[in-house]
């Protein structure tokens, strides 16, 4: 993944060529690129919690994602894990 993709003023670009988003309307792609924010994560770092409302969407340029719960006997189960060009947390934007 080409790295100049993960400053701000390249996310309608990088928006542009994701598959997820390639049957909507540019003008909707570029409203989207507009009201993003382009954050850094550090590894292990939660983007949400089990309980909480995931209220954001999370487009990956770079790095994994892992979505786990802990389960009632405090086992750490993986879902997925998710990577650069993916998307998570839509669940609780939609």
């Amino acid at each position: 993944m080409n790295t100049s993709y993960c400053c701000a003023k390249n996310m309608p670009i990088w928006c542009e060529q994701q598959k997820f988003l390639s049957r909507l309307e540019k003008s909707i792609v570029r409203e989207l690129a507009d009201a993003s924010v382009v954050r850094s994560y550090g590894k292990g770092e939660a983007l949400y919690h089990q309980g909480a409302d995931a209220q954001h969407l999370y487009f990956l340029v770079s790095g994994f994602v892992q979505l786990s719960v802990l389960t009632e006997d405090s086992f750490n189960f993986t879902h997925a894990v998710f990577g650069p060009g993916e998307t998570c947390g839509e669940l609780g934007v939609f």
